[in-house]
């Protein structure tokens, strides 16, 4: 291997500086393609790419930790990949056992969290509205809480007004896997 870079190198420096200033873009260009792609076993080792619906017409990628946190890790605004280990199974909304799911942190340990008919208050703040139904119109129940965040658990919400997420089926436990993950700029698939 050092002989190679050594071969590599001798070689880089006969260009002239113009064919440099081509050549170097063009190779970080292509390394980033292959790191991007997941073909360079480095970015595959420690990362994954994510993909999900933010509504039903968008996509959001995001790059996401293979490493498992603890919930005393995380911050509010963090935002979490695991799969869903619920006991309330919504298939029709792609929330079932070991379906993945990203979304955003909005209460940790020891927050106070209340989910009435109408709203999702944390510390005593509205964050969201409770819908009673889904875009088709059939009813959807809700999770129905007051009290502050059990050790071991997050609440998590997203900011689209019809995200499936804690207001529905409650908390997220540690034991589920959560990665953090990081957005990437939005897509239309």
């Amino acid at each position: 291997m050092t002989e190679t870079l050594r071969t590599f190198r001798s070689w880089l420096m006969e260009l002239s500086p113009w064919e440099r200033a081509l050549f170097l873009p063009l190779l970080i260009g292509l390394f980033a393609y292959l790191f991007w792609q997941g073909t360079i076993g480095i970015f595959n080792h420690f990362f994954i790419l994510v993909h999900t619906r933010t509504n039903s017409d968008y996509f959001t990628s995001f790059v996401c930790t293979r490493r498992t946190y603890s919930v005393s890790e995380l911050n509010v605004g963090d935002y979490v990949y695991f799969p869903y280990r619920g006991e309330r199974q919504y298939p029709q909304y792609g929330v079932a056992n070991g379906e993945l799911l990203v979304k955003i942190v909005a209460a940790l340990p020891g927050m106070k969290v209340k989910v009435d008919d109408r709203y999702v208050y944390i510390n005593d703040q509205i964050r969201g509205a409770v819908l009673h139904t889904d875009r088709k119109g059939n009813p959807v129940d809700y999770f129905h809480y007051d009290g502050s965040v059990p050790s071991g658990k997050v609440f998590v919400m997203a900011p689209h007004p019809r995200s499936f997420d804690s207001r529905y089926w409650g908390f997220v436990d540690e034991s589920w896997g959560l990665h953090i993950c990081w957005p990437l700029p939005m897509s239309n698939r």
